[in-house]
This record gives C-alpha cells, sequence and structure tokens, in this order.
C-alpha cells in the first residue's frame, strides 16, 4: 500500500509514521517543507521516501493510493497576520497537493484531519470556535469538490485531545506535569472545562483500521470523530497524575483566565468507531501511566 502523509513531523506524525511501517507492506512518501528535518526524524530506508510539495513530479511517480493529510497551521490567534498564515497551510497547501493528486489520478482514500474546535456547541452542526478551525472547515469544499471530480473517497477525522506525543511544542499534559516539579506555583486556568482525552496510540490504531477497511464508502464525506466518548475536566487529570506520581502539584488554579472562544465541554460521538470496530482502548488513567513511565517518571 502507498501512502502519502503530510505533516510528518508533527505531534501524531512522529509517532504514526512508524506505527505505519510495521507493516512490510507499506510504503511511504513524507511530504514536509524541510526534508532535512524529517530525514533526521525517520532515517532514510527503502519504506520511506521524502519530497517537498514542489517536488510534484516525485508525488506523481509514487503514485499514492491513500493520502493521509495532517500538515497544518494552528493558533487560536484571530489577527489578520495570522489569518494569512492559516489560509496559506491550512487551504492553499492542501488545493496545490489536491491538484498534483489529479495528475497522478491513483488516489482511493484522503484521510482530512479536522478539528473538534469546529464543533463548539457539540458535534451535530458546525459551529467554530477559532479562525484555525475556521481554515479548517473552509477546506472541506475543496477537498470535496476534487472528490467529486477524481471519484475517490474522503472521510474527515475530527481529533479531540491526544496525548502521549512527542513534541516539540508543550501540549497541556505538558503544562500540567510541571505543576509537580516547579519550586513556584504554575498559573493554570480555572480547569473545569471537560475534554476527550484520546491517546496516540489508539488515534495510530484507528487510522490503521480505516486504511485497510473495506467499508469505508459508508463514510464517504462523513465525520470519525477520534475520542474515547468520555470527558475528563484538566483538574481530574491532574488528580490521577498526583495519584500516581505521589507529589503533590503546585497549579494555580485560576491564575490564568479562560481563553476567549474556550471550548468547555468536548467529547466525541464514536458510534462510527463502534461500527468500525475500533473504539479507543486505552483508559485515561493507563495513558497516563504510559506517558509518565516514557518520561522516566513512573
Amino acid at each position: 500500500m502507498k501512502i502519502l502523509i503530510t505533516g510528518v513531523t508533527g505531534a501524531l506524525g512522529r509517532k504514526l509514521v512508524p506505527y505505519l511501517l510495521k507493516n512490510k507492506e507499506v510504503s511511504i512518501l513524507a511530504i514536509h517543507r524541510n526534508i532535512e528535518k524529517a530525514t533526521q526524524l525517520f532515517g532514510n530506508t527503502s519504506s520511506i521516501q521524502f519530497a517537498t510539495l514542489e517536488e510534484s513530479n516525485e508525488i506523481i511517480a509514487f503514485k499514492p493510493e491513500v493520502i493521509i493529510h495532517l500538515a497544518s497551521y494552528v493558533t487560536s490567534s484571530d489577527l489578520l497576520e495570522e489569518g494569512k498564515k492559516l489560509i496559506d497551510s491550512n487551504i492553499f497547501y492542501g488545493v496545490q497537493l489536491l491538484d498534483i493528486l489529479k495528475i497522478a489520478n491513483s488516489v482511493k482514500l484522503f484521510l482530512n484531519f479536522g478539528t473538534f474546535a469546529e464543533y463548539k456547541t457539540g458535534n451535530e452542526k458546525i459551529n467554530n470556535t477559532y479562525l484555525y478551525s475556521a481554515s479548517k472547515t473552509a477546506f472541506r469544499a475543496f477537498i470535496e469538490y476534487y472528490s467529486s471530480v477524481q471519484n475517490f473517497q474522503i472521510i474527515h477525522l475530527v481529533p479531540y485531545t491526544i496525548y502521549g506525543t512527542d513534541d516539540e511544542k508543550k501540549k497541556i499534559f505538558d503544562f500540567i506535569l510541571d505543576g509537580f516539579y516547579s519550586e513556584n506555583p504554575v498559573n493554570m486556568s480555572p480547569g473545569l472545562q471537560k475534554l476527550d482525552f484520546i491517546h496516540v496510540d489508539d488515534v495510530c490504531s484507528v487510522i490503521d483500521t480505516l486504511i485497510h477497511s473495506t467499508s469505508i464508502h459508508k463514510f464517504h464525506t462523513h465525520n470519525i470523530y477520534l475520542g474515547t466518548g468520555e470527558a475528563h475536566t484538566l483538574r481530574q487529570v491532574a488528580a490521577m497524575m498526583e495519584s500516581i506520581l505521589g507529589i503533590s502539584p503546585k497549579h494555580n488554579w485560576g491564575g490564568l483566565s479562560y481563553r476567549n472562544q474556550e471550548v468547555m465541554y468536548a467529547c466525541a460521538n464514536i458510534n462510527p468507531l463502534i461500527s468500525l470496530n475500533c473504539v479507543p482502548n486505552i483508559d485515561l488513567r493507563s495513558g497516563i501511566l504510559t506517558y509518565l513511565k516514557e518520561k522516566g517518571l513512573a
């Protein structure tokens, strides 16, 4: 199976690429703006190749069957300069890729990553939280147009709060963990927002199931929500860490205000995952334990 993946050096891509390459029948073309960085991260074997979007001939020659579109610019800002970056990275970059794939004429399945922030008031209707999420929604129209012309299947994957990743940028778990080892109190939001936390290994497992599924046509242009179907507050996450570490944290809950447009409740509808028999199986406490073990703390 030939798989093209964008955004391979991001939080999910770093875990997903080696996960998929466990299958010897898989070959990957990693599309990235910085090939040197991607090569240093994954090495250069016969199972993975690297190219920039400008190297369209290599993409066409690879003839990818599955596209996993992870590349994204993320920000909660709505400043004009940020908006320009969002349009360039989250819309135009993807349209450029789609135009190249039109020539290759080999794609069977396109997994397009959105965000739960497209659904501020629930997962039944789009109601964007940020310009970032709005750019993700806007790209849907472009990809669905190309799909209608080229006749490939699209699945819109909507990830909730992924943890357990190895990323250059700090995530919410990292900020919570700081409170256990800081000499001074760590300012946090009130911490009462309830989020659906899903371990990165479960996300990789779901993606692997999807690309090999024979019933994926049932979800063409539909959403598959990547979550567990359970929501926990940030304070509950901190309490689980405390019970494992046996250390009293120094969180100053309420030291920071909630962000404008803060999502206070986000929980995935996992019915599509149930029907595909790929429900996440890592409960939050077990996932936190794994996260802490990987950092040598448990």
